[in-house]
C-alpha cells in the first residue's frame, strides 16, 4: 500500500512539473518570431562602398559620365569577388555601343577614323569623367596628338586654324563621307591633287 502510495506521490509531481513548464514556454518564454535571425550571408555592398578611391578622382570632375553620376556601375562592369578585377560585360568598343548607336557616332560612313574602326573610344575618351567636354582625355587638338605627331603640323609655314582653333575647324573626330575625315564644307581640298594638297595645308614649305 505503502508502495502505491508513493508512485501516487511521484506521478502528481511529474504531472505538475510538466504542467508548470508548459505554462512557463506559454507565458514568459519569448516567441520564435522575436528571437534575432541568424546572419547567412554577406551583406550586398555598392561600388564606391569600397571604391572611395575612383569617387575621390571622377566624381568631382566637371564632366561625369552619366552611368557613373547615376552610380550605374553595372551597366559596363560585372560583379567581382573580394579580389578587385576589372571586368567588363563586352570588350573594347562593344561596351560603348550598347548605349551609344553606331549610326549616331558616324559607324555607317564610308570613311570612319581607324581609332574607332579598329582602336577603342577608351583612347580618346574617358570611360568615366573629364574635365573636358565630351569626355575627351586632352583638351582641343591635344587629343588628336595623342596619335598624331605634332611636330608634323608645327612647321614654319602652317594653315592659319592650326594656331587659332582645332582640328576640327576642318575635320570630323570619328567618320565622314570626305577622305581625310574632312567636312564638307572642306571638300574644296577633295580633288585629284588631295594627298600633296592636305600636305601643303598642313605644313607648307620647308623651314
Amino acid at each position: 500500500m505503502i508502495r502505491i502510495l508513493k508512485i501516487h506521490k511521484y506521478a502528481v509531481a511529474a504531472i505538475l512539473l510538466i504542467v508548470g513548464v508548459a505554462f512557463y514556454f506559454a507565458a514568459c518564454a519569448p516567441a520564435p518570431s522575436r528571437l534575432p535571425k541568424k546572419q547567412t550571408r554577406f551583406k550586398r555592398k555598392e561600388c564606391l562602398e569600397c571604391h572611395t578611391q575612383f569617387a575621390d578622382t571622377y566624381l568631382t570632375m566637371n564632366n561625369v559620365h552619366a552611368v557613373v553620376k547615376e552610380k550605374k556601375c553595372e551597366d559596363c562592369h560585372l560583379r567581382h569577388g573580394i579580389v578587385p578585377k576589372l571586368l567588363l560585360k563586352k570588350e573594347g568598343n562593344q561596351v560603348c555601343f550598347a548605349c551609344h548607336d553606331k549610326t549616331q557616332i558616324g559607324m555607317d560612313q564610308s570613311k570612319v577614323h581607324s581609332g574607332l574602326q579598329s582602336g577603342q573610344c577608351v583612347d580618346c575618351h574617358n570611360p568615366h569623367a573629364s574635365n573636358e567636354n565630351n569626355l575627351l582625355k586632352a583638351r582641343g587638338s591635344d587629343v588628336c596628338y595623342q596619335c598624331h605627331q605634332k611636330e608634323n603640323f608645327s612647321k614654319a609655314v602652317r594653315h592659319q586654324p592650326i594656331d587659332t582653333e582645332t582640328c576640327l575647324r576642318c575635320h570630323f573626330a570619328h567618320s565622314s563621307a570626305q577622305p581625310g575625315l574632312l567636312k564638307d564644307n572642306a571638300g574644296f581640298l577633295y580633288e585629284a591633287l588631295f594627298l600633296r594638297m592636305l600636305l601643303f595645308v598642313h605644313s607648307a614649305l620647308p623651314p
